[in-house]
């Protein structure tokens, strides 16, 4: 009879658990593996073994291609936008949410578990939450600002006006403010519950005070 063949999505303990589980049934094999750090899926290749089946041209298409960060425009706009807000998660570039990742949760968790952070799935979504809203303060100064070989221009909604420089400031202080304490919130589980071993309590503020609003 014909093995079921499995691809996996990320190389953690229960990806492992679940590995062994299913080889010991003799019914299954492993074909394949995704995950950001390419040592661990290395680790995880040739200690089950795969399969040298190659796929299909149509099999390849059906691959899922991972992306480098760790919550996708349509998360951030689910988030952190309100539903009347016609936000598109087209208009997120993923290099935004990458260099705020590395801007925020970086310096928070600390390099080490910034590192592994792939390897923890629960913490990902801990974490979104935050990173959504820290991702909306990135995008709020470009919102309503277009570019072009003209330069920049300001656009011209048809039936809004368009913000003054002070309620986009006082926008950006209140979302920033929500994404720290969102932050915050998982920090002390991290630091709570011993599961990160790559944590390590950080003696540099990553949250600083200007006049009484957390930036």
């Amino acid at each position: 009879m014909e093995k079921f063949r499995w691809c996996f999505i990320g190389t953690g303990t229960l990806a492992n658990n679940v590995a062994k589980q299913l080889l010991e049934s003799g019914r299954h094999q492993i074909v394949s593996c995704y995950t950001r750090n390419f040592e661990k899926a290395k680790d995880f290749a040739g200690k089950y073994e795969f399969s040298k089946r190659t796929f299909s041209a149509m099999e390849q298409m059906l691959i899922p291609k991972l992306p480098s960060y760790y919550i996708i425009p349509q998360e951030v706009v689910d988030i952190a936008f309100p539903a009347t807000s016609n936000m598109k998660a087209e208009s997120i570039n993923e290099y935004v949410i990458h260099s705020t990742e590395i801007k925020y949760l970086r310096p928070a968790l600390g390099a080490e578990l910034y590192g592994k952070l792939a390897d923890y799935a629960d913490l990902c979504e801990a974490l979104k939450p935050a990173l959504a809203f820290f991702v909306k303060c990135e995008l709020i100064p470009s919102l309503s600002l277009s570019m072009s070989n003209g330069g920049i221009a300001v656009a011209n909604p048809q039936y809004m006006s368009a913000a003054t420089d002070k309620q986009r400031t006082l926008l950006y202080e209140s979302e920033l403010s929500k994404a720290h304490t969102l932050l915050e919130e998982v920090l002390v589980d991290i630091a709570q519950s011993g599961k990160y071993p790559e944590y390590r309590v950080s003696t540099a503020p990553h949250r600083k005070t200007y006049g009484g609003i957390i930036l």
